[in-house]
């Protein structure tokens, strides 16, 4: 995550730690920006995820249900929570819709339906599969410029299209009108949400283009290009 820049300890650390380090190795453009002035050797290698897991395993049985998914820890529950107002208002308009929450932590709303699923590593992919619509809402600071968009890759290795703030590494990862949506204020907020679920065809062919975009973001490539990027590192020692 990014150091927080008006905490001086911790900007301090952060700064000594780069300063000593051979290889630096960011999840995303902003978190390199930031350690560049401090090391030459600096290098973007996004987070890596199992997108084969999502082949293996078969979604829940369908039904008529629009599901929007969000998944998360507890301590960014809140910026789904930003999110109620568009929520309460697509739930007052389409009663077909419901809300699954993969967290440790749960909301409830007035006018949509809450569908409560405690993560775990063994049932958040079929827990993910079984959903349409993939939700990454986030204020914007420099603390959420500095997250790597896990949530975006886990839905679109799910073959979901997302819905997202045009925040850090979301506008990388959200090909807009391709994988998936990016929305700013409400109103864009509650377009999006509105217009896929209108559109079943829309959602699918998003939903495929995701899933492609995945790929390049596998444990397989992710590692080969770390392990790479340490070998390089540790070969400046050999010579």
């Amino acid at each position: 995550k990014a150091p927080d820049q008006h905490t001086g300890p911790h900007r301090t650390r952060f700064a000594r730690t780069v300063k000593r380090a051979d290889l630096v190795i960011a999840g995303n453009t902003y978190l390199a920006e930031l350690a560049r002035p401090l090391c030459n050797n600096v290098f973007i290698l996004p987070t890596g995820l199992d997108t084969a897991v999502f082949e293996d395993l078969s979604s829940d049985s369908r039904d008529a249900r629009v599901r929007l998914v969000w998944i998360g820890s507890q301590s960014t529950l809140g910026y789904l929570n930003e999110l109620r107002p568009v929520l309460e208002s697509i739930g007052r308009n389409y009663p077909e819709v419901s809300l699954r929450i993969i967290c440790d932590a749960f909301l409830d709303l007035d006018h949509m339906p809450v569908e409560k699923h405690s993560w775990s590593l063994e049932t958040q992919a079929r827990d993910l599969l079984a959903c349409d619509i993939g939700l990454a809402p986030l204020p914007d600071n420099r603390f959420t410029r500095g997250k790597c968009g896990f949530k975006i890759l886990q839905y679109a290795a799910a073959g979901l299209p997302s819905i997202g703030s045009p925040v850090g590494v979301n506008s990388d990862f959200i090909n807009q009108e391709q994988n998936g949506l990016l929305a700013k204020t409400p109103d864009e907020w509650r377009e999006s949400i509105t217009r896929l679920i209108r559109d079943a065809e829309l959602r699918k062919r998003m939903g495929q283009r995701a899933r492609q975009f995945s790929l390049q973001f596998d444990y397989s490539v992710i590692s080969n290009r770390l392990i790479e990027l340490v070998r390089t590192a540790l070969g400046r020692y050999s010579r």
